[in-house]
């Protein structure tokens, strides 16, 4: 086991702080379906049910963004599946102050779990470049192990691997008829 690359720990890292991305993915959700929600109150239930029983005549939308106090700007917000729309692909809701604070509390959450992933992955990431070895990481951080790859440095492979490439130079620069042909 040889020194770890920077594309190993940066994927030991991910797998690492992967539950941060699950929790964000799952407030995500929380976030959609509750502005579906909202979303659906205001849709006629007519129109509900003609989705329902001939989808493919309704124009659907998947996305829309929603504004309202404690929103600075349009938030951008995609739904579950598409939902029936009468004005435009990315309509725009306008929330009550109750249907906002509940938006701007998962849209922080949702933040604040993103900046968490995003530094807790660089840190773990520069640990393991920092230590730089498999036998270092076991180490100190023997649960880290599992998640990089194991690559055992031989330069015998690398040889193998070469050696086509070699024989191939090396016949163009001898200039042989013979080994033009077996290019």
């Amino acid at each position: 086991m040889g020194k770890i690359s920077q594309s190993a720990a940066e994927m030991a890292a991910h797998e690492i702080a992967a539950p941060l991305l699950v929790k964000v993915q799952e407030l995500k959700k929380q976030l959609s379906d509750y502005v579906t929600e909202v979303y659906l109150k205001d849709v006629p239930v007519e129109v509900k049910k003609l989705n329902e029983t001939h989808p493919f005549y309704i124009e659907k939308t998947i996305n829309c963004y929603v504004t309202g106090q404690g929103l600075s700007s349009p938030y951008y917000i995609n739904f579950a599946k598409g939902q029936p729309t009468s004005n435009g692909y990315r309509p725009t809701i306008t929330l009550t102050a109750k249907e906002a604070e509940k938006v701007v509390k998962l849209k922080d959450q949702i933040e604040d779990i993103e900046k968490k992933y995003k530094n807790t992955k660089q840190e773990i990431e520069n640990t393991l470049l920092t230590l730089g070895t498999h036998k270092k990481i076991g180490e100190v951080m023997p649960n880290a192990l599992r998640f990089l790859p194991e690559t055992k440095q031989n330069t015998r492979e690398l040889v193998v691997q070469i050696q086509p490439i070699v024989d191939k130079v090396n016949c163009l620069i001898t200039n042989e008829d013979k080994c033009v042909d077996k290019l």
